[in-house]
Protein backbone atom coordinates (compact mmCIF):
# COMPACT_ATOMS: atom_id res chain seq x y z
CA UNK A 1 0.00 0.00 0.00
CA UNK A 2 1.48 3.55 -0.73
CA UNK A 3 2.02 6.43 1.73
CA UNK A 4 -0.65 8.37 1.68
CA UNK A 5 -0.08 12.21 1.41
CA UNK A 6 -2.69 13.92 3.74
CA UNK A 7 -2.85 17.53 3.51
CA UNK A 8 -5.50 18.51 6.04
CA UNK A 9 -3.95 17.50 9.41
CA UNK A 10 -1.16 20.25 8.23
CA UNK A 11 -3.87 22.55 6.80
CA UNK A 12 -5.32 22.71 10.68
CA UNK A 13 -1.86 23.70 11.78
CA UNK A 14 -0.85 26.28 9.30
CA UNK A 15 -4.82 27.12 10.09
CA UNK A 16 -4.14 28.10 13.71
CA UNK A 17 -0.99 30.12 12.95
CA UNK A 18 -3.11 32.35 10.14
CA UNK A 19 -5.76 33.07 12.76
CA UNK A 20 -3.22 34.86 15.01
CA UNK A 21 -1.91 36.43 12.44
CA UNK A 22 -5.08 37.97 10.73
CA UNK A 23 -6.66 39.47 14.80
CA UNK A 24 -7.32 42.94 14.17
CA UNK A 25 -6.78 43.23 10.36
CA UNK A 26 -10.82 43.28 9.46
CA UNK A 27 -9.49 41.43 5.76
CA UNK A 28 -12.24 42.02 3.29
CA UNK A 29 -11.66 38.67 -0.09
CA UNK A 30 -14.11 39.44 -3.01
CA UNK A 31 -14.45 36.36 -5.00
CA UNK A 32 -15.90 36.54 -8.49
CA UNK A 33 -16.95 33.02 -10.55
CA UNK A 34 -19.06 31.95 -13.52
CA UNK A 35 -22.29 29.68 -13.91
CA UNK A 36 -22.52 26.41 -11.56
CA UNK A 37 -19.26 24.66 -12.27
CA UNK A 38 -18.81 21.98 -9.89
CA UNK A 39 -15.16 22.38 -8.86
CA UNK A 40 -15.55 25.63 -8.33
CA UNK A 41 -18.63 25.41 -6.05
CA UNK A 42 -16.83 23.26 -4.00
CA UNK A 43 -13.94 25.20 -3.49
CA UNK A 44 -15.86 28.27 -2.74
CA UNK A 45 -17.48 26.58 -0.26
CA UNK A 46 -14.22 25.21 1.43
CA UNK A 47 -13.19 28.97 0.97
CA UNK A 48 -16.19 30.45 2.88
CA UNK A 49 -15.18 28.26 5.60
CA UNK A 50 -12.22 28.90 6.44
CA UNK A 51 -12.92 32.75 5.85
CA UNK A 52 -15.50 32.57 8.65
CA UNK A 53 -13.22 30.53 10.91
CA UNK A 54 -10.28 33.27 10.69
CA UNK A 55 -12.36 36.43 10.63
CA UNK A 56 -12.07 37.16 7.09
CA UNK A 57 -15.12 39.46 5.22
CA UNK A 58 -16.41 37.49 2.06
CA UNK A 59 -17.89 38.67 -1.29
CA UNK A 60 -19.04 36.67 -3.53
CA UNK A 61 -19.99 38.00 -6.57
CA UNK A 62 -21.35 34.99 -9.46
CA UNK A 63 -21.89 35.80 -13.28
CA UNK A 64 -24.09 34.11 -15.50
CA UNK A 65 -22.38 32.30 -18.43
CA UNK A 66 -23.42 34.32 -20.73
CA UNK A 67 -21.59 37.70 -19.43
CA UNK A 68 -19.38 39.53 -21.57
CA UNK A 69 -15.65 40.68 -20.93
CA UNK A 70 -17.21 44.83 -20.80
CA UNK A 71 -19.61 43.35 -17.98
CA UNK A 72 -16.95 41.08 -15.79
CA UNK A 73 -14.39 43.98 -16.02
CA UNK A 74 -16.48 46.75 -14.80
CA UNK A 75 -16.81 44.30 -11.65
CA UNK A 76 -13.37 43.73 -11.53
CA UNK A 77 -12.48 47.97 -11.95
CA UNK A 78 -14.95 48.39 -9.15
CA UNK A 79 -13.70 45.67 -6.69
CA UNK A 80 -10.15 47.52 -7.74
CA UNK A 81 -11.28 50.70 -6.85
CA UNK A 82 -13.35 49.20 -3.09
CA UNK A 83 -10.56 50.39 -0.86
CA UNK A 84 -11.96 48.08 1.42
CA UNK A 85 -11.45 44.86 -0.55
CA UNK A 86 -7.79 43.72 -0.14
CA UNK A 87 -7.97 41.05 -2.60
CA UNK A 88 -9.87 39.67 -4.99
CA UNK A 89 -10.12 35.75 -6.25
CA UNK A 90 -11.09 35.11 -9.85
CA UNK A 91 -12.32 31.80 -10.26
CA UNK A 92 -11.55 29.78 -13.22
CA UNK A 93 -12.94 28.46 -15.50
CA UNK A 94 -14.17 31.17 -17.48
CA UNK A 95 -16.89 31.00 -20.12
CA UNK A 96 -15.56 30.42 -23.77
CA UNK A 97 -16.57 33.98 -24.56
CA UNK A 98 -14.46 35.54 -22.17
CA UNK A 99 -11.07 37.10 -22.92
CA UNK A 100 -8.96 35.43 -20.40
CA UNK A 101 -5.91 37.49 -20.82
CA UNK A 102 -7.67 41.01 -21.23
CA UNK A 103 -9.64 39.38 -17.94
CA UNK A 104 -7.01 38.93 -15.94
CA UNK A 105 -4.97 41.96 -16.58
CA UNK A 106 -7.68 44.28 -15.30
CA UNK A 107 -7.16 42.65 -12.37
CA UNK A 108 -5.15 45.23 -9.93
CA UNK A 109 -1.62 42.97 -9.11
CA UNK A 110 -1.81 44.74 -5.67
CA UNK A 111 -5.13 42.59 -5.17
CA UNK A 112 -4.18 39.68 -6.68
CA UNK A 113 -4.92 37.05 -4.48
CA UNK A 114 -4.38 34.08 -6.69
CA UNK A 115 -1.05 35.73 -8.33
CA UNK A 116 -2.50 35.05 -11.87
CA UNK A 117 -1.76 39.08 -13.32
CA UNK A 118 1.29 39.15 -15.60
CA UNK A 119 2.98 41.28 -13.03
CA UNK A 120 2.86 38.50 -10.32
CA UNK A 121 3.62 35.66 -12.53
CA UNK A 122 6.51 37.74 -13.62
CA UNK A 123 7.77 37.79 -10.37
CA UNK A 124 7.57 34.32 -10.03
CA UNK A 125 9.87 33.80 -12.58
CA UNK A 126 12.57 35.67 -10.68
CA UNK A 127 12.30 34.09 -7.11
CA UNK A 128 8.78 32.85 -4.48
CA UNK A 129 8.34 36.70 -3.33
CA UNK A 130 4.85 38.06 -3.36
CA UNK A 131 1.99 35.63 -4.23
CA UNK A 132 1.83 32.58 -6.56
CA UNK A 133 -0.85 30.59 -7.66
CA UNK A 134 -2.85 29.15 -4.85
CA UNK A 135 -3.17 25.12 -6.03
CA UNK A 136 0.62 25.42 -6.87
CA UNK A 137 1.98 26.50 -3.79
CA UNK A 138 -0.33 23.94 -2.22
CA UNK A 139 1.36 21.25 -4.55
CA UNK A 140 4.85 22.51 -3.07
CA UNK A 141 3.74 22.77 0.74
CA UNK A 142 2.12 19.10 0.54
CA UNK A 143 5.68 18.04 -0.99
CA UNK A 144 7.71 19.19 1.58
CA UNK A 145 5.34 18.38 4.65
CA UNK A 146 6.01 15.09 4.03
CA UNK A 147 9.92 15.42 2.82
CA UNK A 148 9.72 14.48 -0.57
CA UNK A 149 12.91 15.85 -2.01
CA UNK A 150 12.57 17.47 -5.52
CA UNK A 151 16.80 18.12 -6.30
CA UNK A 152 17.29 15.67 -9.54
CA UNK A 153 14.03 14.16 -9.82
CA UNK A 154 12.35 14.21 -12.85
CA UNK A 155 8.81 15.60 -12.37
CA UNK A 156 5.45 15.25 -15.10
CA UNK A 157 2.68 17.58 -14.72
CA UNK A 158 -0.36 17.19 -16.63
CA UNK A 159 -2.13 20.30 -17.09
CA UNK A 160 -0.86 23.39 -18.37
CA UNK A 161 -3.06 26.18 -16.65
CA UNK A 162 -2.46 29.55 -15.10
CA UNK A 163 -2.95 28.50 -11.42
CA UNK A 164 -1.84 25.09 -11.34
CA UNK A 165 0.67 23.73 -14.62
CA UNK A 166 2.20 26.86 -15.46
CA UNK A 167 3.86 28.81 -12.18
CA UNK A 168 4.32 24.94 -10.84
CA UNK A 169 7.00 24.55 -13.84
CA UNK A 170 8.78 27.56 -11.82
CA UNK A 171 8.58 26.15 -8.19
CA UNK A 172 9.92 23.18 -8.94
CA UNK A 173 13.09 24.51 -10.81
CA UNK A 174 13.40 26.82 -8.26
CA UNK A 175 13.43 23.18 -6.02
CA UNK A 176 16.37 21.92 -8.81
CA UNK A 177 13.87 18.92 -10.20
CA UNK A 178 13.98 18.11 -13.74
CA UNK A 179 10.58 18.85 -15.09
CA UNK A 180 8.13 17.96 -18.30
CA UNK A 181 4.94 19.47 -19.08
CA UNK A 182 2.13 17.70 -20.73
CA UNK A 183 -1.45 18.26 -21.96
CA UNK A 184 -3.98 17.17 -24.39
CA UNK A 185 -1.98 17.59 -27.35
CA UNK A 186 0.89 15.93 -25.51
CA UNK A 187 1.58 11.85 -27.24
CA UNK A 188 2.09 8.82 -25.56
CA UNK A 189 1.05 10.00 -21.73
CA UNK A 190 1.79 5.98 -20.82
CA UNK A 191 5.52 6.43 -21.33
CA UNK A 192 5.84 10.40 -19.98
CA UNK A 193 4.29 8.95 -16.77
CA UNK A 194 6.20 5.40 -16.26
CA UNK A 195 9.74 7.30 -16.74
CA UNK A 196 9.14 10.28 -14.23
CA UNK A 197 9.36 10.03 -10.31
CA UNK A 198 6.67 12.62 -9.45
CA UNK A 199 3.54 12.93 -11.36
CA UNK A 200 1.34 15.91 -11.01
CA UNK A 201 -2.00 16.07 -12.22
CA UNK A 202 -4.55 18.59 -12.88
CA UNK A 203 -6.55 18.29 -16.07
CA UNK A 204 -9.82 17.76 -14.30
CA UNK A 205 -10.89 14.46 -15.96
CA UNK A 206 -12.74 12.10 -13.37
CA UNK A 207 -10.27 8.67 -12.99
CA UNK A 208 -8.61 9.29 -16.34
CA UNK A 209 -5.15 7.78 -14.78
CA UNK A 210 -5.98 4.15 -14.27
CA UNK A 211 -2.81 1.64 -12.42
CA UNK A 212 -1.26 1.67 -15.89
CA UNK A 213 0.04 4.88 -16.21
CA UNK A 214 2.22 4.27 -13.02
CA UNK A 215 4.60 2.11 -11.54
CA UNK A 216 5.85 1.04 -7.68
CA UNK A 217 8.07 3.98 -7.68
CA UNK A 218 5.87 6.67 -8.93
CA UNK A 219 4.68 9.73 -6.15
CA UNK A 220 1.24 10.70 -7.62
CA UNK A 221 -0.16 13.91 -7.15
CA UNK A 222 -4.06 14.40 -7.86
CA UNK A 223 -4.98 18.25 -7.90
CA UNK A 224 -7.88 17.25 -10.14
CA UNK A 225 -11.38 17.87 -8.00
CA UNK A 226 -14.23 16.14 -10.27
CA UNK A 227 -17.85 14.90 -9.54
CA UNK A 228 -18.22 11.28 -10.11
CA UNK A 229 -21.64 8.56 -9.53
CA UNK A 230 -19.78 7.79 -5.98
CA UNK A 231 -19.09 11.38 -4.88
CA UNK A 232 -15.81 13.54 -5.47
CA UNK A 233 -12.53 11.81 -6.76
CA UNK A 234 -9.67 13.24 -8.43
CA UNK A 235 -8.39 12.71 -11.57
CA UNK A 236 -6.72 9.28 -11.06
CA UNK A 237 -8.60 6.20 -10.31
CA UNK A 238 -7.47 6.28 -6.75
CA UNK A 239 -8.84 2.43 -5.79
CA UNK A 240 -6.56 1.04 -8.76
CA UNK A 241 -3.72 3.03 -8.13
CA UNK A 242 -3.40 3.37 -4.24
CA UNK A 243 -1.68 0.16 -3.76
CA UNK A 244 0.80 0.09 -7.06
CA UNK A 245 2.64 3.10 -6.14
CA UNK A 246 5.30 4.28 -4.12
CA UNK A 247 3.29 7.57 -2.71
CA UNK A 248 -0.13 9.23 -3.33
CA UNK A 249 -2.13 11.95 -2.71
CA UNK A 250 -5.89 11.46 -1.82
CA UNK A 251 -9.30 13.30 -3.29
CA UNK A 252 -10.80 14.90 -0.90
CA UNK A 253 -7.67 15.19 1.94
CA UNK A 254 -4.73 15.82 -0.18
CA UNK A 255 -3.90 19.33 -2.44
CA UNK A 256 -7.56 20.59 -2.09
CA UNK A 257 -6.95 21.03 1.88
CA UNK A 258 -4.11 23.30 1.48
CA UNK A 259 -4.92 24.84 -1.36
CA UNK A 260 -7.40 27.13 1.21
CA UNK A 261 -4.85 28.07 3.06
CA UNK A 262 -2.39 29.08 0.59
CA UNK A 263 -5.24 31.33 -0.74
CA UNK A 264 -5.64 32.55 2.77
CA UNK A 265 -1.40 33.66 3.40
CA UNK A 266 -1.84 34.90 -0.01
CA UNK A 267 -4.34 37.18 1.28
CA UNK A 268 -2.34 38.14 4.41
CA UNK A 269 0.50 39.00 2.33
CA UNK A 270 -1.53 41.61 0.23
CA UNK A 271 -3.06 42.90 3.51
CA UNK A 272 -0.03 43.47 5.37
CA UNK A 273 1.42 45.24 2.60
CA UNK A 274 -1.23 47.29 2.21
CA UNK A 275 -1.54 48.16 5.99
CA UNK A 276 2.11 48.58 5.69
CA UNK A 277 2.02 51.37 2.45
CA UNK A 278 -0.58 53.02 4.16
CA UNK A 279 1.22 53.06 8.11
CA UNK A 280 -1.58 51.54 9.47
Amino acid sequence: MADILYGNVYAQKLKAELKERYQGLFAHLAVISFGDDYGTAQYLKQISKCCEELGVKLSHHNLALNVDNQESECLIRSLNDDKKVDGILLLMPLPKQIKQNQLIESLDPTKDVDGIHPYNLGRLLYDTSGVAPCTAKAVMSLLAYHNIELETKNVLIIGRSLVVGKPLISLMLQENATVTIAHSFSSDLFTLTNKSDIIVTAIGRAKFLSERYFNKNSIVIDVGINQAEDGICGDVDYQTVADKVKAISPVPGGVGSLTVIKLLENLLVLCEKKRSKNGL
